[in-house]
Order: C-alpha cells, then structure tokens, then sequence
C-alpha cells in the first residue's frame, strides 16, 4: 500500500528545503487535499530535530550567515505544506514550476515534492555547465537537504503509524465521483466546415494544443498531441471542472503565410474551452485554412504599457491586463471575413490573426473602452504591422473625418494639437528611417500612435458623437417652432393646416441640414431627426388614448360609485393658453416684431460671439515641496499593480526626451512571499543573514542624485548591470559587512558599493512627496501573497529604510523580474525651465499619468490632463441679457395694461389666478422658442460674415454643432421666462387682488367640539336632504379610506333632522385620535338653507384633532359640496328620486 508520494527537487542555492504540494501545471490546491499532509507535517519536525543534530555534529554549514538562516527560517519547511491563503501554496519559490508529484495529487494520492527554498536558478536555461557551481557549494548546501530528505524518506517508510485520513481517501483514484479528483481523457477532433458539402471534414495531422484557461502564458503547462489520419487526438490527464476549465486549439502550418488554424465565421466556433465531470469528454475544435498576418506592440497606447504578471507566478497572478485585442473587418464593407481568428500574447505584446481574405483586411485594436486605439489596414507589403502602423493608419483616419468637421467649422482646440503632435513625429519616423535610425524611429512611432490614438478617440470621433447628440437635441425645437410658424404667420384650417405645418417643418429642416454638418457625416443623423418627429407624434397618439380611455373609467366609475372625483385638466389649459398667446401675438404684429427681435439679437450674439468648446488640457499646478533633482519625474498614483509603468513607455519618453536628458526608469522588486512574513528575500553575508522586504533599481545616473547625498561610505553603480549592491546602515551592521564585501542575495554574489544612512535617505522626499523607497506590500494583497487585516487607511505608505530595503542596479533587478515602478528624467544643467515645461506638457498628453518637475525656484510642478472647457466671449454676454430681459418687462407691462379688460372677461368665465399667470408665461415662452431658432440660423450667418471681414479670429470655435447649444437655448429661454414672471404675478393679482388661495376656518374649536359654518347655501330643504345622501355615499364608498383619514362607522342620514353623522379616524392611525362628525343644515332667512359642521372629539391627542389631517378632512369635504354644484341636473335628480324610497 502506498500511502505518500514524495519528489526531489534540490539545488545548490540555499541549505534550506519548503515542502510544496500545489504547482503552476493543475495549481490544484485545496483544504481537503492539504487535510491529507497533515500526517507528514506532525511528524516531519521530529525528522528535521535528527537531521539539525548531525548537522551540528558535523559542523555544516560552515558559514554563519547559512546557519542564521536555517534558524530564522527552519532547515524544512512543513508549514509550506499548504494551499493557501492566497498565493501561499508557491512557498518560497521566485518563479513557476511543475511539480513530478502534482499528477499523484489530482489520482488522489497524499503527494509532495522537497524543494529548495528561494532557489533562483541564475544559470537555469544558460548553454554552459553549472558543475563548478554546484561543486562550490555541494558541503555547505546541498548536503543539509540531502540528509533532510534522506531522513523524511527513511522516516516515513519506517514509521509505525502516520495518523492520516481512511486509506479509501489516499488511494489512487481513476476519477471519484464525489470529491472530484482524479482524471479525464479528452478526446478531441479537429473538423474543417465544407461549404459545398454543408458538413464537417476531418483535418489529419494537426497539432492539437491543452493547457489550464489561466496559465496560457507559462509554457511548460501546454500538453500537446498530433491528430491522427481522422482528425482525432487523445489526451490524457486533465482536471475535473472542480479543479478549473481546459482550453483546447489546434494547428496545421501549410507554409510561411497560410496555417490551419481554428476559426471563427460560418458554422465554425474556432478554439473550445473544456469542463468535465466523466472519465472521458469529447471536445471539437473548428479549423479553417486562414492567412496569418503578425502583430506586434500590442501595448494600450494610453499609456504603453503590456500586460504585467507577477514574475514569481505569472498568469496565475496579473496585476494589470492590457486588455489589447485586434479585430479583423473587410476593407471595403466593413464586415467581419467569412472566418477569422485572433490570438494573443498580452504579455509580450504580440499577437496572430488569421483571416479567411487574402488581401483588403483592415485591423483594429480595442482596450474595452468607446472607440479602438489602433486602425491599421493590411496590404501585402506590410505582413507584419507595428506600431508605426498603426501610428500611419490611425491618423490618416483621425485627419479624415476631422478635416470633414473642421471645413464646415467644427473644431476643437486639442484635437487641433494632437493630430499635429502626430503628424510631427511621423515625418520625423520617416526621417530616421531614411537614414536607418530604427530604433530612434520605433520610439517616435509609439509617440506618434499615443498622439493618434487620443486625437481619434478622445477628440474627433466624440465630436462626431456631439454633433448628433445637438441634432436630436435641437430637432424638437424646430418641430415645435414649426408649429408656432405656422399658428403665427399662416393660420390655415382643415387639410391646409397639415400641409402648412409640414411644408414648414421640411425648410426648416432643410435650412438645418445647410447649416449642421452632421447631416453631410452621418447619414443616418435625418432619419433620427425625423424619429424624434415620430416620437412626438406618437406621444400625442398615446395622449389622446389615455384621455379617451381614462374618461371611459370615469364613466363607468361614475355609474357605480356616483361623480365624486375631483379632476383638474392642467394639459387642455395649457393648450388654451397657447392658442389665446399666439392669437394675442397675431392681434399685434408690430408689438411681437419689437418684443422677438432682442431676443433674436441676444440669440444670434451668443452662436456667433460667444463659444464654448470641449478640450483636454494640460493644467500645470505648483506644489511647495523641493524636487530632488534637477529634471522630471512620471508616475501613475502609487506605482504598484495596475499603477506600474513598461518598458514601452520607457522608450516613448526616451524619445519626447532626446538629448536635452538621461532616461531613468526605477524598478521595484518584491522577493518570494513566506507565510507570515510576506515578501521575503533572504540576503547572505559570510557572518550572517537577514530579510529583504523589497528591492529599489536605480540607474547609475539616477542613483548618483539620490543614493548618493545619503551614502555613508563607497560610491554607486559604475553601470546598470554591475553584479553590486548598496546596503542601509542598520542591515550592513547585522550582515557584518563593509564596502568591497560580498553577500548572497537572489541567487547571485554580490558586490557591496556602499552604505547609507537610512534617515537622510528618508528625509530625501519624492517629486510626489513620498519616499523613493517601494510601497508597503501589506497594503496589497497581490504583492504581499496573503490580505493583513489592516485599521482603516486613508493613504498606502511606503516602506522605511531601517526594514531593510535594498538598492540594486535598475538592470539586474530588472532581469530578477522587477517592474517599473515611475521614471525619473535628470535633465542636463543646460536645460531651462520652460524647454522642461515643454517636455512634460508633451509627456502629460502621451501617457495617462501625471508627470511632475522641478521649476527655476526648485519646487515641484505637477502636469497632469484634465478633461476642461474654452470660454469665450461670454463674458459680453450680461448686457445683452439684460437688456433682453428689460425688453421683455416693458413689453409686457404694457400687453397687461392694453389687455386688463380682457383679464376680466376669462375671470369671468373661470379664468384662475395661475391660469392668468399662465397664459402671459406661454405668450413668451412662445417667444422664446421662436427667437432662438430664429437666431441660431441669424447666427451662423453673422458668423461667417464676422469670419469673412477678419472680426473673429481663425482659432475662435462656434456652438451651432455642439451641445453647448443648448446653453444657448435654456439662455434665452431664460431670459424671457425671468422676466415674465413680474408681469404675470400682475396680470394674477388682477384675478384675484387679495391672492387669497386657500380656504381658511371661520372658528377655532372650543375644548372638545367644533362647530364650522360652511360657506355652501342651497334654496330647498330638499335638495340639502339630496346632498346628504350624495355625501353618504361618497363616505361610505370612494371616500372611506385616504391617506390622511379613515371612516370607521358607516354614514347614517336622519333625513327629517337633514343630518348626516359618522366617525372618522386622523392621521396619524397609531395615535388613536377619532372624532364625530356630523353635517347638518339651518334654515336661514329669505327660506335658504345653510351646512354646519360640528367635530366632537372621541379620543386621542386634541393636537392630532386640530392638526394638518383635520384640514385634510376638511378641504375633501368642501370639495365635494362644490362638487355638488357641478353634477347636471340629471345626476342631481337622481339623488332627489332616491330621497323618496330612503328609509334607514
């Protein structure tokens, strides 16, 4: 019986050995397969106790910084027998790797492998023998972990009982049904869709390709098989879906050009991703014979950058995707090709695609966002595209459609300076290619495709996007002022009326279309325009149908529960209003031309004078922090994950550059994560060792303005490859070391160049005010290998010196895995500030990150791009505001003072007080919309001749395309609605002098009872004995339950007393507060008839009693009296007929 599997991997590094059970081929790890290690984790320590006392006896290891280390760390690692937290289950491992003993963990089995702790393997993959080497430190390092795991074998194998879990959970598993270990076959065909046929076809001898969906770009995880003579490959040894997902493709290279490759088109699904959960599956992958066109710098131009993985796990960890990925359209209909394929390595940045067209391909680049970031069109000349592809391709487009814009006048101010940024580094890529400077070349090309990528997607094509938005924007505006034209100058009737209205709607459209470019660059803009038409059409459809239906409702509302609904029909008024409004303007033809031509004036002045235009800027903000040196720094927030910066960006900066300074890109390092103690670097002097959190990678430039105020002792780097290190006070102190030693640190032996004080390299602040030490890895789990429950942080901190940071050459770390954390610029002595400013306003607009320097007085200046506005001219725009508004008071004064008569005459017929203030709001409303598509059209006119004579300059940028129009719309508007509002408040006074809107109560309550006269008279005893009843069955129905009371009793009517009593409860209900009401009438002199009130409190709170809730009650109940006044006559018989057979 087997009950422990158990592989050797050691190497010459280091003494000390992790127990890891988890690797990068399945990285299948889980609480219940590490439950079956805990055995061998209890009992290892008593092994490792045997193995630390021969190594005593014997002396090993010699070295004192090896045995710090095994003390510090232990000589065996059983704790790294572990899936997690996290990333925990790689231990101490620097970068990936497959595990001989991964296979027997997915079977079931209790597996794991002995391995080298921080084994960094720095000949790994070299063409020279590494016999030396090992021979060098075969005592000290490799003897400690053979007897280690000579002493675990012999161990386990000796071990009387290894309390374990049932042996039925260590036994080998084909596949279990429950728990989901063990392994699947998959079979996989590889079919061609045969159009003439309309079915499959087999593809023999293809090269069919299996890895884990999240490890692609590890290469040691593809498992790969040749198809057979049908198409069919077997493949053993994947995972159940528990344990992830498969992906599965296939290939067949025909020649230099053309390869069976999978597809994606007609009956074709291209590459299969697999899950299984049966001891063999059957996948199907659709190939097609394609033409492969090569991609490389795929990078995210927004800040050239390619995907970022942590280099100790790679795909298993990414910190940043780049999210680059390439489509493929047909040059001439813009469709996708009949089949297609794309694939990608994000994380060098190159990529394939596959296309079904031979020729006439054009490629785009999205990063998820609006618009793609490169358009490059494939011609047989150009097999392979690059960046400068892109760069060309992309600004022959962006210009395209801007000169379209910018030729009938619309621009924008930095869509004007990006595209000539990118047309001024392409003539310089060409240049340099003629006299075969390529690599200059290729940097000007990433400059020139940043330029171009953010003139067409942040520039040009949202001013296509505004240009429709002010169109559908502007259309109901002129749909609806067609109808004022028409009301206003026409006046037809019938047929004529429609004819009218449409002719006016189509010239004014028309006049639109002259004076809108997006009509002429976007086809589809009339059919919105004339869909907005629809839409209003239809919403009055839809209008007239709820009316119809909703007095359909009422009616029959009406005939089961009587007329008691108080309705108030604020559309038709408003309808009346603006018929009588344009009535009015007809009536007076010369007082609407004075009233409408100031607000066509002040219309007109804002399109053709005043301008609002959209623009990225770059804002320059002075901070009064000391930049460390003379020259410029670029960052991304804090550096870290999805902050870091990339090689590319390097080479794009080192261009905007030149010779004006030295590029210095500054690379942060984290070692291996150890549980516990997160990153971890194990750095070794022949006296002792001690941890490194993190490591800096300085230029040799860089490093002498910053490293070199702080150094204690020695000197920097001579180069950025010098096998060398400069250590803090403090951990040269424990090391026991001094310049010109050697230590050990990832792999390597290193030179110590020098010393330095922790606190005066601390003291030395940032361009961005933090230390130039790496940030804290606890703050980021990714980085740390496991989440510390951390107080809440405003702000990530970086590390201090004293924990034992490192300084590195920016090469070497480089070459470990570090990434690029910011850039530094040291400029020459001879630079002056303003061809700095130049430089960094250019960097700014390339990259999305903020790039910072230092001005004449050594304070740091801050260039970051913000989203902002160009204003222009508004600042004229008050006086014509006002005189505007002033023009309109007057003119309306006067309307009210000609037309107080007719006030009188709708107040007699029910013209309310806010009907009155209406119709004078309306009138000018009306004026409003006609004064504004009046101006616009005078004001593109004015415009163009402005231009013409030379009174607006060529960078001024109109509004009539943008949707700063509508600034100008709501303006004038405005203008007219303000000042109507004092002229309408009169025009209601008139209506009403006292403005008293609100019924008030004539008596306050008298303890417990209160009696109101209700101002509502009838002529008969009779008809007050109808209204009872009309009232009863208005509570005892409709009116029962509303929101602020309830009736509890049911309504009673002692008809010879002409009363009517019931109770009522108040809001709120859990107060309890309930009242007795009764409505009764008196007989007054001249034989009329009057309501009177009494409310007798029950129980409950008398504040309640009196409170907003009584006057709810109140006002329903007056509003239902009144009610009464306006049943016809046949309703009110109704009740006087019931009077007759009503007997309670």
């Amino acid at each position: 019986l087997i009950l422990y599997v158990m592989g050797i991997d050691i190497s010459a590094d280091l003494p000390i050995a992790s127990l890891v059970y988890v690797g990068h081929f399945y990285q299948a790890g889980s609480s219940f397969l590490t439950a079956k290690l805990y055995g061998v984790r209890s009992i290892v320590t008593d092994y490792v106790r045997i193995v630390s006392e021969y190594l005593n006896e014997t002396g090993l290891p010699e070295e004192k910084g090896l045995r710090l280390a095994i003390r510090n760390l232990g000589l065996v690692r059983q704790q790294d027998l572990t899936e997690g937290p996290e990333w925990m289950w790689a231990s101490t491992m620097s970068k990936p790797y497959v595990l001989d003993t991964e296979p027997f963990t997915i079977a079931g089995m209790a597996a794991f492998t002995f391995k080298t702790s921080f084994s960094f393997k720095p000949l790994e993959g070299e063409p020279i023998s590494d016999l030396t080497y090992v021979k060098s430190r075969f005592r000290d390092r490799v003897i400690p972990q053979l007897a280690s795991a000579l002493a675990i074998a012999v161990g386990l194998l000796n071990e009387p009982e290894i309390k374990t879990l049932s042996e039925s959970m260590i036994l080998p598993t084909r596949l279990h049904p429950l728990l989901y270990w063990g392994f699947i076959d998959l079979r996989v065909r590889v079919l061609e869709y045969n159009v003439t046929k309309g079915w499959y076809d087999p593809v023999p001898h293809a090269i069919v390709r299996v890895s884990r969906a999240n490890a692609y770009n590890y290469p040691f995880v593809w498992m790969i098989a040749k198809a057979d003579h049908e198409g069919s490959a077997l493949i053993y040894g994947i995972t159940p879906q528990s344990l992830g997902a498969w992906y599965v493709d296939a290939y067949k290279i025909l020649n230099d050009s053309w390869a069976i490759m999978p597809a994606w088109g007609l009956h074709s699904t291209g590459p299969t991703w697999v899950t299984a959960l049966v001891p063999r599956v059957y996948a199907t992958v659709n190939v097609k014979p394609l033409k492969i066109h090569v991609l490389t710098d795929l990078y995210n131009p927004r800040i050239m950058r390619r995907t970022i993985e942590d280099p100790r796990f790679s795909t298993a960890n990414v910190w940043i995707a780049s999210n680059v990925w390439p489509s493929s359209y047909e040059t001439t209909t813009g469709m996708l090709p009949l089949y297609y394929y794309a694939a990608v390595s994000d994380k060098r940045g190159l990529g394939l695609i596959g296309s079904s067209l031979p020729s006439k391909l054009t490629i785009t680049l999205g990063i998820g966002r609006r618009w793609p970031v490169a358009i490059a069109e494939i011609t047989n000349a150009a097999p392979i595209l690059s960046a400068l592809n892109y760069a060309k391709d992309l600004y022959r487009l962006a210009s395209q459609r801007y000169s379209t814009l910018s030729t009938r006048e619309v621009r924008k101010l930095s869509a004007d300076l990006m595209l000539k940024y990118a047309r001024a580094h392409l003539d310089k890529v060409t240049a340099l290619l003629k006299s075969k400077e390529y690599g200059d070349a290729y940097r000007y090309s990433l400059i020139a495709w940043s330029y171009s990528a953010r003139a067409y997607a942040d520039e040009v094509m949202p001013l296509y996007e505004e240009s429709v938005r002010s169109v559908i924007i502007f259309a109901p505006l002129i749909i609806v002022s067609a109808y004022f034209f028409e009301r206003l100058l026409l006046r037809g009737k019938g047929i004529r009326r429609i004819f009218y209205t449409v002719g006016l709607e189509v010239t004014l459209f028309a006049a639109f279309a002259v004076v809108h470019p997006a009509f002429w660059i976007i086809p589809s803009t009339l059919l919105a325009s004339l869909s907005i038409g629809l839409l209003i059409l239809m919403a009055v459809v839809f209008w007239i149908f709820y009316r119809e239906a909703r007095d359909l409702l009422s009616e029959v509302s009406a005939k089961i529960l009587g007329r008691h609904e108080v309705t108030g029909e604020r559309i038709p008024v408003i309808l009346m209003t603006l018929s009588l409004s344009i009535e009015n303007m007809r009536k007076r033809p010369l007082r609407t031309i004075l009233t409408i031509v100031p607000i066509t004036v002040f219309a007109m002045a804002m399109i053709s004078l005043a301008s609002i235009s959209p623009y990225t800027a770059v804002i320059a903000t002075v901070t009064d922090r000391k930049a460390p040196y003379w020259g410029l720094l670029v960052k991304n927030f804090y550096g870290v994950l999805e902050s870091t910066l990339d090689n590319p960006t390097v080479e794009l900066i080192s261009a905007l550059v030149g010779e004006r300074g030295v590029v210095c890109p500054r690379f942060w390092y984290y070692p291996p994560a150890v549980i516990g103690h997160g990153p971890y670097g194990l750095i070794i002097s022949s006296n002792s060792s001690a941890r490194v959190p993190a490591v800096v990678g300085f230029t040799s430039v860089e490093a002498e303005k910053l490293v070199r105020r702080a150094l204690i002792k020695g000197t920097t780097f001579i180069d950025d490859y010098q096998l060398a290190i400069i250590l803090p006070s403090t951990l040269a102190e424990r090391l026991e070391v001094d310049v010109g030693d050697e230590v050990e640190f990832l792999g390597m032996r290193l030179v110590v160049t020098g010393i330095f004080s922790e606190a005066v390299l601390e003291a030395i602040r940032d361009f961005d005010g933090l230390s130039v030490a790496p940030m804290n890895s606890v703050y980021y789990p990714q980085l740390h290998g496991f989440a510390v429950n951390l107080p809440t942080v405003l702000q990530p901190l970086p590390l201090a010196w004293e924990e034992g940071v490192v300084i590195m050459p920016a090469g070497l770390v480089e070459k470990l895995g570090g990434f690029i954390s910011s850039i530094g610029i040291v400029l020459k002595p001879n630079i002056t500030y303003s061809e700095a400013e130049v430089i960094a306003r250019r960097i700014a607009y390339a990259i999305d990150a903020v790039c910072y320097a230092s001005n004449e007085a050594g304070n740091v200046v801050a260039y970051s791009k913000v989203p902002t506005f160009s204003a222009v001219g508004w600042e004229m725009m008050f006086v014509p505001f006002v005189l505007t508004s002033l023009n309109i008071v007057v003119t309306l004064l006067g309307s009210i003072k000609e037309r107080t008569a007719e006030i009188y005459t709708y107040t007699s017929v029910g013209l309310s007080p806010g009907g009155a203030m209406l119709m004078f709001i309306v009138e000018f409303l009306v004026y409003g919309f006609l004064g504004a598509i009046v101006g616009y059209f005078s004001g593109w006119a004015a415009s163009k001749i402005l231009r013409w004579i030379g009174v607006l300059s060529t960078g001024f940028v109109f509004n009539y395309a943008s949707v700063s129009i509508v600034i100008v719309i709501i303006m004038v508007i405005l203008s007219t609605l303000i000042a109507a509002v004092y002229p309408s408040y009169l025009a209601s006074r008139l209506v009403t002098p006292s403005l008293e809107r609100k019924w008030r109560m004539p008596r306050a309550p008298r303890s417990i009872v209160w009696e109101i006269p209700l101002p509502f008279r009838v002529s008969s005893g009779r008809e007050a004995q109808a209204i009872l009843l009309y009232l009863q069955e208005y509570y005892g129905g409709v009116g029962s339950m509303k929101r602020l009371y309830r009736v509890t009793t049911d309504p009673k009517v002692l008809k010879e007393e002409r009363k009517l009593s019931f109770n009522v409860w108040l809001y709120p209900f859990d107060a309890a507060t309930e009242q007795k009401v009764e409505l009764y009438f008196i007989k007054e002199r001249k034989d009329r008839w009057r309501a009177i009130l009494r409310l007798r409190l029950v129980k409950g709170l008398r504040r309640v009693w009196i409170s907003g809730s009584q006057y709810s009650f109140l006002n329903d109940l007056r509003k239902q009296l009144l009610l009464w006044r306006t049943l016809p006559a046949s309703e009110r018989e109704k009740y006087l007929r019931m009077l007759q057979e009503y007997n309670p």
